[in-house]
């Protein structure tokens, strides 16, 4: 494939016949007689190999340039020719379209991203967000949930475990069994009493607020869609790698969802009441995993994700 500048665009040729066929092209120029005006475009060897347009070189190669010279002919240089009659100013030229061809690819990148899809697909998440961001919130700091709840889950969470451990006093015959084994002063162990699903919804790398919040609408904030084409080389590269990121980030937030989802259920958290020693706060647990029946609406939407996340080629 021939790629060829065209002022800020690039055109794409197929054939080396058509390349020979425009206007002012030659197939030999002197580098004694004329100099290198610019670097228009580049191939690689999907053509085989072809000549040097250098008089004093012809050699065959397969990677190359297109050139202008000073007297306003076209042909084509292989790179190590370029660099060895042209020196300095080819490698000054020559980096100069690798820069404008990137530029072009990550214009079009920018051109061509869906941002109102986007926006839509954000403000879906969202919706689902508000309601799982009030309950872990609340499991987080939530002055209405047992402490001796609040501290178990926030370790569970750091030592990312689905167990629900209590401590208990070991009994005489069990001591003795330690004692046996050399294991000798051990008083306690932690006995596990339940296992809870979910229990990544407590993450800080899935914390919703974070991922699509802070994120996510922040992007769609400031991405520059009216002012693509003004943007810098340094611009261009930067959005481009973040709209790279978006499909990452959207499976990030799925994903979160899921486990914010499965974790947030009566049944699921009931267990913690195991560890639970008062009565007033059983019945305070209890109050939270009732109004946990107003996610419902959270799991049907799920299901929207679940059929979203197995369609392949999904738009961004």
């Amino acid at each position: 494939m021939i790629t060829l500048k065209k002022d800020r665009n690039l055109v794409y040729i197929k054939n080396w016949s058509d390349l020979e066929e425009m206007a002012g092209f030659k197939r030999e120029i002197n580098p004694e007689e004329t100099k290198l005006k610019e670097i228009i475009g580049q191939y690689s060897g999907e053509h085989g190999k072809v000549i040097c347009g250098l008089k004093n070189c012809h050699t065959q190669h397969q990677n190359g340039y297109i050139v202008v010279s000073t007297d306003g002919h076209i042909t084509n240089i292989g790179k190590d020719c370029g660099e060895k009659y042209f020196g300095v100013d080819f490698k000054t030229m020559s980096s100069k379209l690798a820069q404008d061809i990137k530029d072009y690819t990550n214009r079009e990148e920018l051109h061509t991203f869906n941002l109102n899809n986007l926006n839509e697909w954000c403000e879906t998440r969202l919706k689902i967000a508000k309601n799982i961001n009030r309950y872990i919130s609340q499991l987080r700091d939530g002055k209405e949930i047992p402490e001796t709840v609040r501290k178990k889950i926030s370790k569970m969470s750091r030592d990312r475990t689905y167990q629900i451990k209590i401590e208990r006093e070991l009994t005489e015959k069990e001591k003795a069994v330690y004692e046996n084994t050399g294991r000798t002063g051990i008083k306690y162990i932690e006995e596990n009493v339940a296992t809870v699903s979910g229990i990544e919804a407590m993450y800080d790398q899935n914390n919703l607020k974070l991922l699509i919040t802070d994120t996510l609408k922040k992007f769609i904030e400031n991405f520059p869609i009216d002012k693509i084409d003004l943007l810098s080389s340094k611009d261009l590269a930067y959005w481009a790698k973040e709209v790279k990121e978006i499909p990452n980030l959207k499976n990030k937030i799925d994903t979160a969802i899921k486990f914010c989802v499965n974790f947030l259920t009566f049944e699921n958290l009931l267990p913690f009441e195991k560890i639970i020693e008062k009565q007033e706060e059983v019945i305070e647990w209890h109050n939270f995993l009732n109004s946990l029946k107003t996610l419902p609406s959270d799991r049907l939407t799920l299901d929207l994700i679940q059929q979203e996340t197995s369609c392949p080629n999904v738009p961004t």
